[in-house]
């Protein structure tokens, strides 16, 4: 059996008032692929209504607020049943978003069946440094993957694990945001210490395990 793996990769943001959010660039379609988005925006009351791209129904998994709601992120993912089709994958808000930014990854080779094996989310309660978990693998086979957003013009991001870079957007030096997989833990292994961030900030994390 082959190992879920990420194939394609499109984003987009938006840097003012806006309802809503799109990839800069279109996606393609491919019959079986399931289509993980990740949602970052900065608004107390915003919430993100739906996805929409490719004819395929998006569902929400998981979301993830800092204290205040200074920093949201949202997981929507959708599966495939048809081929051949180019296009943009939207997000739409309930209210105006200060600044936003829309991250989505084709993966080959997931179980459309089960997709997912685990996930987890946290975030900070206090503007802080440290980005933490105590996220736990489940399957060695599984593809790991952690999303996380910070606001702090300027801060830089590094990891206390090792991981392999998918994707980065910066919004304006305001919002970062950014996925990757985490490449070096075994199954039961826990990822506490996730990251550091060069300055006190709000932070979002969530990890998805791809069966």
């Amino acid at each position: 059996v082959l190992a879920p793996e990420i194939v394609e990769v499109a984003t987009g943001s938006v840097s003012s008032n806006s309802f809503s959010v799109s990839t800069s660039s279109a996606m393609s379609r491919h019959k079986g692929r399931l289509y993980i988005a990740q949602i970052t925006y900065t608004k107390n009351k915003a919430t993100v209504l739906d996805v929409s791209g490719l004819n395929i129904s998006w569902s929400l998994m998981e979301t993830s607020s800092s204290l205040g709601n200074e920093v949201n992120q949202e997981i929507w993912f959708g599966i495939s049943e048809e081929d051949n089709l180019d296009d943009l994958i939207n997000a739409s808000f309930s209210d105006k978003v200060d600044e936003a930014s829309i991250t989505v990854h084709s993966i080959e080779n997931a179980n459309s069946q089960t997709p997912f094996l685990s996930s987890y989310a946290s975030s900070s309660t206090a503007k802080s440094k440290n980005i933490t978990s105590d996220f736990s693998r489940g399957s060695n086979d599984s593809l790991i993957l952690a999303f996380s957003a910070f606001q702090k013009v300027n801060a830089t991001l590094t990891y206390t694990v090792n991981t392999s870079s998918y994707s980065a957007v910066d919004v304006d030096n305001k919002l970062f945001s950014n996925c990757d997989s985490i490449d070096d833990i075994t199954d039961n292994d826990v990822v506490s210490d996730f990251a550091n961030i060069s300055q006190k900030a709000d932070w979002s994390l969530i990890i998805v395990e791809v069966n």
